[in-house]
């Protein structure tokens, strides 16, 4: 089963071009439909939040002992 070489071409060129079309229109959508995550929130956010709260702690904890 031996496709002639013109249908061949125009199936290795509707391949790429379809590939290069779904490309374009993936990109497209991540900018039209962004991300619904948070981005207020970064992967390093609730590490600083935990050693803020530890900080205020041991500031509270401080001031306790020097008003005894």
């Amino acid at each position: 089963m031996f496709m002639r070489a013109r249908a061949r071409n125009q199936l290795t060129n509707s391949l790429f071009s379809t590939t290069f079309v779904v490309a374009f229109g993936l990109v497209l959508s991540n900018s039209l439909l962004p991300c619904p995550v948070d981005h207020s929130m970064n992967n390093e956010t609730p590490l600083e939040m935990q050693k803020q709260q530890q900080q205020q702690q041991q500031q509270q904890q401080q001031q306790r002992f020097k008003e005894q």
